[in-house]
């Protein structure tokens, strides 16, 4: 197809995806994913239904990718910067701390992220388990080995730790955890720094 206003078929579609999920991001942290229908989506958009079926089959298509962009972001966000110098659990407290400033800067990601994307289908819940096994690695690899014939697993203690993070983000997120950001980095930090100290000393 010929360009039109100087851009390519391809680019006006890559444009009209980008539309959507910037106008999906901005309502669904602001109202919640099933408060949000696609006539809202269009209106918000400005863009016609045609349009949305060339890029999302449905609503929880377009979450996906809205979801996807978040998780993407936090994730670009989470090691930078990061002194490989320090210790493992100051890592850990640096990497929290990325994590809780962008979404103090933006309330509505952590909403997506924590709230509105769980329990909404078995392919939403398995985007997010991908996502949590990043966060999962960078715990095992500041964890310390157990020693030699202990019952303590690693792995386990890096899920564990991830999990119990991610709880308190959740409450966070829905505002039942009465605490500031801060209070939050330094929970998150405490809690690796009781599981380090077990797995190197299970005695």
């Amino acid at each position: 197809m010929r360009p039109y206003a100087g851009k390519t078929a391809d680019q006006r579609r890559t444009a009209r995806r980008a539309r959507f999920i910037a106008t999906g991001r901005r309502l669904f942290g602001a109202r919640g994913f099933h408060a949000t229908s696609m006539r809202a989506v269009l209106r918000e958009s400005g863009l016609q239904a045609r349009y949305f079926s060339e890029s999302f089959t449905d609503m929880e298509d377009l979450l996906a990718a809205v979801h996807q962009q978040i998780d993407a972001e936090l994730l670009l966000q989470l090691h930078d910067p990061l002194d490989l110098e320090a210790d493992p659990a100051e890592q850990i407290r640096q990497m929290y701390r990325n994590l809780v400033r962008e979404l103090e800067n933006d309330p509505g990601a952590g909403r997506i992220k924590f709230i509105e994307a769980a329990g909404v289908s078995p392919r939403i819940d398995a985007i997010r388990h991908a996502d949590s096994r990043v966060y999962v690695a960078a715990a095992y690899v500041r964890l310390p080995e157990p020693p030699a014939g202990s019952a303590l697993s690693r792995s386990v203690f890096a899920q564990v730790f991830v999990s119990a993070a991610n709880g308190m983000f959740v409450d966070w997120a829905n505002g039942s955890l009465q605490m500031t950001g801060d209070e939050l980095i330094e929970h998150c930090t405490m809690l690796f720094q009781a599981l380090e100290s077990k797995l190197g000393n299970p005695e």
